[in-house]
């Protein structure tokens, strides 16, 4: 009785140590992870503070006075092929 059980203790303890092995290793990884989500708070938090969020000495770099602050729509086109141009334009340097 006792060496059944301490082959199947044996065996649940190769089975413990397969998870075991790779659950540490995603633990270092996530470890690892959180040291660099920390760091980059840090970084995120000295920029902020240096230049916060209702700093507008930059704004007029950005866009000119007046304009909205929403990009414009996308062009029909993206660019001109073998003098064509608009939504179906060829995209073949041979020709359309």
């Amino acid at each position: 009785m006792l060496t059944a059980f301490d082959t199947l203790s044996t065996a649940f303890e190769t089975v413990f140590t397969a998870f075991d092995t790779p659950l540490t290793a995603f633990d270092t990884l996530l470890t690892a992870s959180d040291t660099l989500v920390t760091a980059f708070d840090a970084v995120l938090t000295a920029v902020e503070t240096t230049y916060p969020p209702s700093d507008t000495r930059f704004t007029a770099f950005d866009r000119p006075a007046g304009l909205a602050d929403t990009a414009p729509a996308a062009p029909a086109h993206r660019g001109v092929r073998n003098g064509q141009t608009g939504p179906h334009a060829s995209t073949s340097l041979a020709g359309p």
